[in-house]
This record gives structure tokens, sequence and C-alpha cells, in this order.
């Protein structure tokens, strides 16, 4: 009488679930026969007989570099040594023409991959000029993405722990310092051996007006932000060449009830207890000791 109808597992009959584990075996199945339709494409367009890593994307100009820099956590400041840890985002955009696939039909809207796709292209290494150290977040893997576009406009992404310098500008009351980032390429060719790009070779522009963004949730509990601002500017070497620099500066404010615990309590308590040891008898020489 209920052939065909099976007991309700849930509030779903057995027949709804073997549908949409049906539909999830066939969504996954879709999902990996992409994957590799990705994959073979971005091995045709990245084989070393057709591409050369070394060699930069052809270009009417310089090549354009867009950078757009989040940053996501501040971790710690040291006043003594004057570092601040944070982690940060980089993401770069450029265009080479050599991975443009957009003339062959039945392709993905964009190739998608990670370290492994990084380590085929070209791409510019760009560094911050005040840091001292650095390092890719690696856990659980490369935190490294890298699309490509159908007109050949690749962006580059990865997440990276940093610690840079910074400066104070009231070094007496500890009260305010300002953190900068200066932002340089220098593109490697080989082991052991780098160069420069400049300005003729290649140009680095902020993606978006704001340049660096700092997440509302990021600050030190200590700190507040007084200031952001990110601009675009270049320099000259010896050799008589300018080369391209971004630069952000921001300057962190000291809240005054951290200030007052810090500094001013611990102080007053001192103060304080060497005025209790002179009320003391004399004769009371371990509570004087104590003391």
């Amino acid at each position: 009488m209920n052939s065909g109808i099976y007991k309700k597992d849930n509030g779903r009959t057995k027949n709804e679930t073997m549908e949409i584990a049906l539909l999830a075996f066939r969504f996954t199945s879709l999902t990996l026969a992409t994957e590799k339709v990705q994959l073979k494409l971005f091995d045709q367009l990245t084989d070393p007989k057709v591409y050369d890593k070394r060699q930069l994307p052809a270009s009417d100009g310089p090549i354009r570099v867009g950078l757009a820099v989040t940053v996501t956590v501040l971790h710690n400041l040291q006043y003594y040594s004057q570092d601040l840890a944070s982690t940060l985002i980089m993401e770069h955009t450029w265009n080479d023409d050599r991975l443009a696939y957009e003339d062959i039909p039945n392709t993905p809207l964009v190739l998608r991959g990670g370290d492994d796709f990084a380590k085929k292209i070209w791409k510019p290494s760009v560094y911050v000029v005040n840091e001292r150290r650095s390092s890719v977040v690696s856990v659980p893997q490369p935190n490294v993405l890298v699309t490509v576009a159908p007109n050949g406009d690749v962006t580059y992404t990865y997440r990276f722990f940093s610690i840079f310098q910074f400066f104070f500008l009231k070094m007496a009351l500890l009260s305010r310092v300002i953190q900068y980032a200066s932002y340089v390429s220098v593109a490697y060719a080989g082991e052991g051996h780098e160069w420069s790009l400049d300005t003729e070779d290649l140009v680095l522009e902020w993606k978006n007006k704001n340049g660096t963004e700092i997440t509302g949730e990021s600050f030190l509990p200590e700190w507040k932000l007084n200031n952001l601002r990110s601009y675009t500017t270049s320099f000259q070497r010896p050799n008589g060449k300018y080369f391209s620099d971004l630069v952000t500066e921001f300057t962190l404010d000291r809240r005054i009830e951290f200030y007052v615990v810090d500094f001013y309590v611990p102080g007053i308590l001192a103060v304080l207890t060497q005025c209790i040891s002179f009320w003391i008898i004399p004769s009371q020489l371990a509570a004087r000791t104590i003391l």
C-alpha cells in the first residue's frame, strides 16, 4: 500500500535523501572535472617551451602592477627593540598576455590555483623596506592564491607575517609612535642574482584609493589609530634611474587609561612605599628591609 514510499528519516524520505546524495556526487564530479580542465589549460599556458617565467610580460610601456595591502592583525609592539609584529594580506595585479586564453573555446571563466601556480609564472617581488623579517603563512599550507582571467589579468595574493620597525614621535612620553611601510619592487633572475626594476620597466601603483587598509579588529588594546595615509612616490638611485615606491603611514596613539595604569600608578605606588618606610620605628629592621 505504501510501495515506492520509504519511511521518513529526520523529516525527509529515503528517496529524497538518495536524490540529494546523487546531486552531491554529481556536483563533486563536476568540480573535479573543472579542476582538471583548469590544471590542463594552465600547464599548456605555462609550458617552458612557450613560456619563460624569467622574462618580463610584453607591454607597450612599463608594466603596471597594482598593489592592495590589508593589515589583518597587529600582534605586538616592543618599545626597546622598536618592533611591531603584524599579519598582512598583499594583493598584486598585472597583465601578462602570454597567459591570455580568451580565444580558446570551452575554457573556464577564471583559472585559480595556489602556490603551485605561483611557481610557474612571472611575478613581481615586492618587499617592505623597513621590515626586519617576514615569512608567508604556511599553516596548513602556503597561504597563496593565484587567479588568471581570460584576458591575461593576473592576481597574486598571499598572507604573510612581518615584523616592522616603528619610530617614536614623542620619545619622552612614549605616548605616540608612527609606523610606515615603503613597498619597493625587486625582480629576481636565478639564484643569488637580483636587480631592481626602474620606472621604465615597472611602475607600482595603489589598486584602490585607500592604499593600505586596516581592519577594525586588528588594533592592540592600548593603542588607537590616529591617522592613515597612503601615497605613491619615487626615488632616485646613484645610477640616475628612478624607482617607484608606495608608502603607507599610520600613527598610533596610546590610550590614556593604559598610559595611566602603566606609568603613573606604578610610580605613585613606588613613592608611597618609600614614604611608609620613614614612619617605621628604626628598631624594626625586618619591616624596613622588606619595604
